[in-house]
């Protein structure tokens, strides 16, 4: 019953400082960023996954499964040109390719509707 209250505690204190570029400015300055410290021109994040191993939710059947027979989940983030965490999600099943991950998370969610 604590991890649900810790992991409610954990985002209100950090949901100011975990955040995507909002306005156009912001996001000119992340890619200017971006093109000017590595070359990557419009370039608006840096990602990565991490998998954890995890006690399975009850009734997830196999799907935190992995072929050792643990469980596990993934931790998705996106970082800013100075490594500061402009979004994270995490619970995604571990079977997804990088890019199966991806389409998981609220940030392709937001993409596909414009909402970014």
């Amino acid at each position: 019953m604590i991890v649900p209250e810790v992991c409610l505690a954990l985002i209100a204190a950090i949901k100011e400082f975990v955040m995507m570029p909002r306005t156009e400015e912001e996001c000119k300055e992340v890619s200017n960023g971006f093109n000017s410290r590595w070359n990557f021109p419009n370039c608006l994040g840096s990602t990565d996954r991490k998998r954890a191993q995890i006690l399975a939710p009850k009734n997830s059947s196999r799907l935190f499964s992995n072929y050792k027979g643990t469980s596990n989940a993934v931790f998705f983030a996106v970082v800013d040109v100075n490594y500061n965490v402009t979004h994270a999600d995490v619970g995604c099943q571990w079977r997804l390719s990088d890019g199966g991950v991806f389409t998981h998370t609220t940030v392709y969610t937001k993409l596909e509707k414009n909402q970014l």
